[in-house]
């Protein structure tokens, strides 16, 4: 059953000529434990299937799909931010997975934590035939104080989204996000936090 209320996450993916491992990616939030989410499925004109994928999701009330021009992954981002209506807000590239658990472990983090702004969870690293051959492992942050020179991956990191609007979303002039400059702007004012679980699958 598909919940009316006000989502807890704001999951968004964007496509820009990714239509071959897109479904892939959509059925891996279809499969979350956790249930209070929204999706926006971004079509970053492409001239792929990319279209033709997130069209067989239309008619789920929960899955928003939206057209833009190609401009960019941080004014995508930012496009998702203004239409966010979750309380966190988490990315996921069309060509990577997140693990079944991933948004119930993360948002559970922040729901404990209230003085977090940021989780992100370790990953293991996966091949273009989606082939598992490594995984990354982060030691906790403020173990060493040096962890903090080393942001957090752009995808799969969840973010309180009123401190995100709050420190301005992500510049559009950039030509590639990757969330270094919201981690700069972020770890400034908040404490950020990992999980030491691989919970998304990155394809490299």
């Amino acid at each position: 059953m598909i919940s009316k209320t006000t989502p807890l996450i704001t999951v968004y993916i964007p496509s820009h000529n990714y239509g071959r491992f897109l479904q892939e990616a959509i059925e891996s939030i279809l499969r979350q434990t956790f249930d209070s989410w929204e999706l926006f499925l971004i079509n970053e004109n492409s001239s792929d299937n990319t279209k033709e994928v997130m069209n067989i999701y239309k008619n789920i009330d929960r899955i928003h799909i939206y057209d833009t021009p190609n401009i960019g992954l941080p004014a995508v981002a930012n496009f998702a931010l203004d239409r966010a209506k979750g309380t966190y807000i988490i990315r996921l590239d069309a060509d990577d997975v997140f693990d079944e658990n991933n948004l119930l472990v993360l948002s559970k983090y922040l729901n404990i934590h209230s003085d977090i702004a940021l989780v992100f969870p370790d990953y293991f690293l996966m091949d273009e035939s989606g082939f598992i051959y490594a995984q990354e492992r982060r030691q906790p942050i403020y173990y060493m104080n040096h962890m903090l020179d080393i942001p957090a991956n752009g995808a799969s990191t969840m973010i309180r989204t009123d401190i995100l609007k709050k420190v301005g979303g992500y510049r559009p002039d950039l030509g590639a996000q990757d969330g270094f400059d919201i981690w700069n702007k972020i770890i400034k004012e908040h404490k950020c936090a990992n999980v030491n679980i691989p919970l998304f699958y990155y394809r490299k």
